[in-house]
């Protein structure tokens, strides 16, 4: 019996994996076809009884039918997160389907299903992919950290932080740092974040008081201040305040839900704001240029840098013992910025590292 179970699920296992295969090589062909050729799919789906062989069809379907809306490089590049944030979920995704015939044997049953996948401009799929797409494309899948400020009442003040964090995730979010600051946000909040490489802040300010008693329940009223703010250079890209109640026996029990609530309204705008700011067309990236002789050779470099297509600005910040600070204003993330310098042989720099917003270069005079 053991034997035939493991049997079993070799052969479901060496399907699906060619299954897989096939799919990826369907994307590189396809993924240019628009989503509506796309909405339709027939695909077999394999499992142990007809159940988990639909399951596996609806999951393959969206995949492919996903497929058809980005690219395949970068379906193969992320394929662990699109597994998080979308193929996982695939039955939200499916308007209808059609089992067009089963076949079962001892080892796999197989499911051949026509399903029709939801691509309406404004379907769950949808959204879910155009988040994703601005966040790697205009983001670059930032590393985030959230700090709540300390104010005395700890478990509720990590209820927020948890509902910060779980709607930032479900938004596509998957770089998110667990930090270990305690203490208020300042200047060395910003140095900390930068020594550990996070891009963007969500830093928390709760206040909370006692509302009412009735009936041995304690009401309370919160209020989350937050604020999304770039750690490189101090920007605040988004801020708001919001405000949620709760009731409980204890009036702890109840801050916590008070705070878990706002939470959950700071999380979703957190998202909102950075996924607008991935879709500005101008952006701030740092360049940090070493081996640069003299301030002439820099302000050379400076009109160098400001002449490059796709580059609107850039201002020197500081310089001193042959290294420059530059803040570049340019379509895209510093990713994209550093191709930019080093496609360009008359800018006289050498790209040495991208780290998530500031690019790190030397000078070749």
């Amino acid at each position: 019996m053991l034997a035939a179970s493991r049997e079993q699920s070799r052969c479901i296992a060496e399907r699906c994996k060619m299954r897989h295969i096939l799919v990826i090589l369907v994307l590189s062909l396809v993924w240019l076809i628009s989503p509506a050729a796309a909405a339709d799919v027939t695909i077999e789906g394999y499992g142990v009884n007809q159940q988990t062989a639909l399951q596996d069809a609806l999951r393959a379907a969206v995949e492919q039918a996903a497929g058809t809306l980005i690219s395949s490089e970068t379906a193969m590049k992320n394929q662990q997160i699109l597994s998080d944030i979308i193929y996982t979920r695939s039955e939200g995704y499916v308007r209808d389907y059609q089992i067009i015939r089963t076949d079962a044997t001892p080892a796999v049953t197989t499911a051949l299903v026509r399903v029709k996948v939801d691509t309406e401009a404004n379907s769950p799929l949808m959204t879910r992919l155009q988040q994703y797409k601005l966040i790697e494309a205009g983001l670059g899948d930032p590393r985030l950290a959230v700090i709540i400020e300390p104010g005395g009442r700890a478990s509720a003040e990590s209820a927020a932080m948890s509902a910060i964090v779980t709607r930032l995730s479900g938004a596509g979010f998957q770089n998110i740092v667990d930090t270990a600051w305690s203490g208020p946000a300042n200047r060395t909040t910003l140095e900390y974040a930068r020594n550990h490489h996070i891009v963007y802040l969500i830093v928390g300010q709760t206040r909370v008081e006692t509302a009412s008693s009735w009936g041995g329940f304690r009401n309370v009223q919160a209020a989350l201040n937050v604020k999304v703010i770039r750690a490189d250079s101090g920007d605040i890209v988004a801020t708001a305040t919001f405000q949620d109640g709760g009731a409980d026996l204890t009036e702890t029990a109840a801050a916590v839900k008070a705070l878990a609530a706002a939470g959950d309204q700071a999380g979703d705008f957190a998202a909102q704001a950075l996924l607008t700011y991935s879709q500005q067309p101008r952006k701030k990236a740092t360049l940090v240029a070493t081996g640069i002789p003299s301030y002439e050779a820099l302000t050379l470099l400076e009109k160098q840098i400001a002449g490059t297509r796709g580059i609107t600005a850039v201002t020197i910040r500081s310089y001193g013992d042959g290294v420059a600070i530059l803040t570049v204003y340019a379509a895209g993330n510093a990713a994209s910025l550093a191709r930019q310098l080093a496609a360009d042989p008359a800018i006289a720099l050498t790209i040495r590292e991208i780290r998530q917003e500031t690019v790190y270069a030397y000078g070749r005079f």
